[in-house]
């Protein structure tokens, strides 16, 4: 950040630059504030903004869950194809990542926009067949080398089904008592507006945390070939 700070300081002294307009939005994408800021005021008004727009930013309501189920992951969702503020993942050296800590993250499947580019795939742990079979490698290889991030394009497990998936990372969850486990689904992590949750997890989503429950308790479906239904 303090490199970006920087470079906009000396733009700001080297070029005619008047003043700028600043555009933030709300956890469903929609236009929540719009300022205007002189050249001499540009950076406190883009610091004000930003810690605004921190404030509306859609998350997951829960510190800690053993498995995090993406329908969807791309690179129209997010540069990383998940957001990792979202999932917790990618803290820069020495810092604590933002967002909660999750055990265990499995992804089902790539956005037709993103072409085959399943850049920050290498984030999950597990993927479904569906998922590796749609990466073009060639695409993602080229992101992955501009970011200079190989780690996050590297191909986690492969699994045949979601079933043979939810089974494996409860596998490296560690003990978990009946009734226990702490599962969220989502389908990807631009779309936070409603969410599916295990039954360990009904209490802290409730009005307390902002939120409302809707519907009964039910177990997972599975067509016939093992996926979820």
């Amino acid at each position: 950040f303090s490199t970006i700070l920087n470079r906009s300081r000396r733009i700001l002294e080297l070029l005619p630059i008047m003043g700028g307009i600043g555009i933030i939005e709300n956890e469903t994408g929609e236009t929540a504030g719009i300022e205007c800021f002189p050249s001499e005021d540009l950076e406190r008004g883009e610091e004000a903004l930003l810690w605004k727009s921190r404030k509306m930013r859609p998350r997951i309501p829960f510190s800690r869950f053993h498995l995090l189920i993406i329908d969807r992951i791309g690179k129209d969702i997010s540069g990383t194809g998940m957001d990792p503020k979202i999932i917790g993942r990618l803290a820069p050296a020495g810092k604590t990542a933002a967002g909660p800590r999750i055990d265990r993250i499995y992804a089902r499947g790539l956005t037709p926009g993103s072409g085959g580019n399943a850049h920050g795939i290498g984030l999950a742990d597990f993927v479904s067949k569906n998922l590796a079979d749609s990466v073009d490698w060639e695409i993602t290889r080229m992101n992955s080398l501009a970011a200079a991030a190989p780690q996050r394009s590297r191909l986690p497990l492969v699994m045949k089904t979601d079933r043979e998936a939810i089974d494996a990372a409860f596998l490296c969850c560690g003990p978990i008592g009946i009734g226990g486990a702490r599962v969220v689904r989502i389908q990807d992590t631009r779309n936070l507006q409603e969410l599916w949750v295990s039954e360990a997890l009904l209490e802290e989503a409730g009005p307390r945390a902002g939120w409302s429950v809707t519907g009964n308790p039910s177990p997972l479906r599975f067509d016939p070939q093992g996926n979820l239904a």
